[in-house]
C-alpha cells in the first residue's frame, strides 16, 4: 500500500489550515479542549489534472491533516470514510456481520502502520472496522464516572462538559470531541438525507461502545426491566446532546469547555 501522505505546513500550495484544529490549554486546575471545523465541507486542495497549460479542469482532493493528540489510527479511518464518499453512504455502522477477516486485517494493518487504507475497501466495511477499533480500546472512551451519573440523571450543557473535563484524560477527551465532530458532519442535512443516519441511532449505537459498563441496581428507580432500559436511555441521551445541533460542524463550530 502507498504511504499515507501527511502534508507539511508548506508542502501543499492549497492547504493552509487543518481540516480540524484542536486547541488545548492546560493549567494546574483546568483543561480547555475544543475542536473547530471551518467551512461547510472538508478542506480540499486543488490538484492539476496534468492537462494543458491553459487552465484545464482542476479536481478537488480531500487532504489528510492529522490532529494533535487524537490517535492517528482513528484519524486514518475517519479520513478514508470522508474522502471516499462515506459521509453520504447508506447503511454505515449497521451491518449485523463483521467484514471478512482478510478485509479487517488489511484495514487494521494500514491503520497500525500509518499507511493509506486500500482503495478497494468499501466505506461500509471501514465503518464497521471503526466500531471494532473503538470496542478494542483498553477501556471505554468515556469514564465510569459518566456512567455512574447517568444511572440517575442526564447532565447537560456546562454540567456535561464539567463531567467530561473532570473525569477524562487529555487524549480521551480530545478523541471524544473529534468523533462527535465527525458524526455531526454525517448529520449535516445534505449528508443525512442520503446516509439515513440520525442522532437517535448514533447516540444509541455509540453509547453502548463508549459506556460499556455493567448496569447495576441502585434501588427502586433501576429495579426491573424498566429501570435497566431507563439507564441505557440516559447513557444514549448523554451522547445525543453532542449530536443534537443540526448545524454542528458547519461554519466555525466549536465544542469547548473554555467558558466553564
Amino acid at each position: 500500500s502507498p504511504a499515507l501522505q501527511l502534508p507539511e505546513e508548506t508542502s501543499s500550495e492549497g492547504v493552509d489550515e487543518a481540516l480540524v484544529r484542536l486547541h488545548i490549554d492546560s493549567t494546574s486546575d483546568s483543561l480547555s479542549c475544543g475542536l473547530n471545523v471551518d467551512g461547510g465541507s472538508p478542506r480540499a486542495a486543488p490538484q492539476d489534472d496534468g492537462g494543458s497549460d491553459s487552465g484545464g479542469a482542476r479536481e478537488m482532493k480531500i487532504v489528510f491533516v492529522p490532529v494533535p493528540i487524537v490517535p492517528l489510527e482513528l484519524q486514518n479511518i475517519a479520513h478514508f470514510i470522508r474522502a471516499n464518499g462515506g459521509m453520504r453512504t447508506p447503511d454505515l455502522f449497521t451491518s449485523s456481520q463483521n467484514p471478512e477477516p482478510d478485509v479487517i486485517g488489511r484495514i487494521r494493518e494500514a491503520m497500525d502502520m500509518d499507511m493509506a487504507i486500500p482503495t478497494d475497501v468499501s466505506v461500509r466495511d471501514a465503518s464497521l472496522v471503526l466500531l471494532l477499533y473503538l470496542t478494542s480500546l483498553p477501556s471505554p472512551l468515556l469514564s465510569k464516572e459518566v456512567a455512574d451519573v447517568c444511572t440517575l440523571c442526564v447532565p447537560d450543557g456546562v454540567a456535561a462538559l464539567h463531567l467530561l473535563q473532570n473525569s477524562m484524560d487529555t487524549v480521551s477527551y480530545a478523541t471524544f470531541f473529534y468523533l462527535m465532530s465527525f458524526f455531526n458532519e454525517m448529520l449535516w442535512p445534505e449528508n443525512a438525507r442520503e446516509n439515513g443516519l440520525d442522532a437517535d441511532f448514533l447516540s444509541a449505537a455509540f453509547s453502548s461502545i463508549f459506556l460499556t459498563y455493567e448496569v447495576l441496581s441502585v434501588g427502586p428507580l433501576s429495579s426491573g426491566r424498566a429501570g435497566y432500559s431507563d439507564i441505557l436511555k440516559r447513557r444514549a441521551n448523554f451522547i445525543k446532546q453532542f449530536l443534537n445541533d443540526p448545524g454542528a460542524g458547519q461554519g466555525a463550530h466549536n465544542t469547548s469547555s473554555s467558558a466553564m
